[in-house]
């Protein structure tokens, strides 16, 4: 009962929060997708995990590392994301601004 007021509350949010007026997440799949597909594959307390899990990670204050032509962001929280994690908005740009 719990997981589905939780998927609810995602999907209201992605009705009245249009995509393009969302803060970009860190990561490729974002935060309330990945959280909403973990309520719905494994229930509230995985779902709930997973987003105090995202909640400390995903947020201002991470860094951006580039090694060897890839890209790498270290987060607040010092949890390490590999360039195939990240968001590839973020890579894209790191990279733009790298060869500049």
């Amino acid at each position: 009962m719990l997981s589905l007021l939780f998927r609810k509350l995602i999907e209201q949010y992605w009705k009245r929060v249009p995509e393009n007026e969302r803060r970009v997440c860190i990561y490729k799949e974002s935060c309330s997708k990945k959280v909403h597909s973990t309520l719905i594959v494994h229930g509230f307390y995985c779902g709930m995990t997973e987003y105090i899990h995202r909640k400390k990670s995903c947020r201002a204050g991470y860094k951006i590392i580039h090694e060897e032509g890839k890209i790498t962001i270290i987060t607040k929280n010092g949890l390490r994301l590999n360039e195939n994690e990240i968001n590839p908005l973020i890579v894209n740009e790191a990279k733009l601004k790298t060869n500049n």
